[in-house]
């Protein structure tokens, strides 16, 4: 993942790292643009507003699962593509379509 020339990195209270351009206070992240490493693995490129994800970004976990799209309030909201590769499933699923409030709504392609 790429991210923000004149970066900087926070070590935030709860054990993640973000690196980008921020607003940090207390160890907790209110708003910036950049890359949130998670203490599980899993990371966030894209915007934070308020504390939560917003606007269009992408989120791994491991090589198990993937969206990259509009987020709102924390939630996939809006267009994005979801893509899983589970260690129990045979294939790879993948949804490409509308989302409201994290559920896949609307029009897709699967």
């Amino acid at each position: 993942m790429g991210c923000c020339s004149s970066a900087k990195t926070y070590a935030l209270g709860d054990g993640s790292v973000f690196t980008g351009k921020g607003e940090v206070n207390r160890g907790v992240l209110n708003n910036g643009k950049g890359i949130l490493y998670y203490p599980n693995g899993s990371s966030f490129e894209g915007k934070i507003k308020r504390g939560k994800k917003h606007g269009q970004g992408t989120y791994e976990q491991n090589e198990d699962f993937k969206y990259c799209g509009q987020w709102f309030n924390d939630s996939f909201h809006g267009k994005g593509v979801w893509k899983t590769n589970s260690p129990t499933e045979t294939k790879i699923q993948r949804y490409n379509g509308d989302f409201q409030n994290g559920f896949m709504t609307g029009k897709a392609v699967i």
